[in-house]
């Protein structure tokens, strides 16, 4: 699953609570540790640097190269794994 428009005004959803792909594709951890490095290395100074959360800075952690591409990753094998168990 994938949480759809999940920029909000003061909310941040990382790792699986934000995207949850099979797990065999065993990537949880490495998601969840690249939203939090993309976050503290990125996001949240820029974000502390001016007042208010509101869903335009959120959405811009959504929207980070670094973070969609372990997502896309993630996803792509994901889809590998479950195929090769259900027939695919």
């Amino acid at each position: 699953y994938r949480v759809d428009q999940p920029a909000r005004d003061g909310v941040v959803l990382i790792g699986d609570a934000f995207h949850a792909p099979c797990p065999a594709s065993g990537t949880g951890m490495l998601r969840i540790l690249n939203d939090i490095d993309v976050l503290a290395r990125t996001h949240i100074p820029q974000w502390l640097g001016s007042e208010g959360m509101a869903r335009t800075k959120i959405a811009r952690f959504y929207a980070d190269p670094a973070k969609r591409r372990i997502d896309r990753r993630s996803l792509s094998i994901s889809l590998r794994a479950r195929g090769s168990k259900v027939g695919r």
